[in-house]
């Protein structure tokens, strides 16, 4: 998108190398600017809201042969609150993922997010 211009995400995909579903609830709090970080991976979740844009809550994922996978997507079901903002000086969109539950990750586990966006 250009500087400036309005950008709505209307759903998310998040997408884990193991095939473990475990504990597998997230939420993923997205920002417009990178956020300060109190502690690091697997500690107590805190950070700043100045640059906030919202979060996007994962119930749980289904485990398939290679991977491990949900979607959550806007519109009818209510499921999701779409978010709406305006880029100013960046395109980058950054995101900190929680696990809501007592989640084991696996040795090198990578998690992938790709989000469904609307430029107007």
């Amino acid at each position: 998108t250009s500087n400036g211009r309005g950008l709505r995400i209307t759903g998310a995909k998040i997408v884990k190398t193991s095939t473990t579903v475990a504990n597998t609830a997230m939420t993923l709090y997205l920002y417009g600017a990178s956020p300060d970080v109190v502690n690091g991976d697997n500690g107590a979740f805190s950070s700043t809201e100045s640059t906030f844009l919202g979060s996007i809550a994962f119930p749980g994922m289904e485990g398939f042969s290679d991977d491990a996978t949900s979607n959550m997507l806007g519109g009818d079901s209510g499921a999701f609150q779409t978010i709406t903002w305006h880029l100013l000086s960046t395109d980058t969109i950054y995101g900190l993922l929680k696990a809501e539950e007592a989640y084991v990750p696996t040795s090198a586990e990578v998690f992938t997010v790709t989000l469904v966006v609307e430029q107007y």
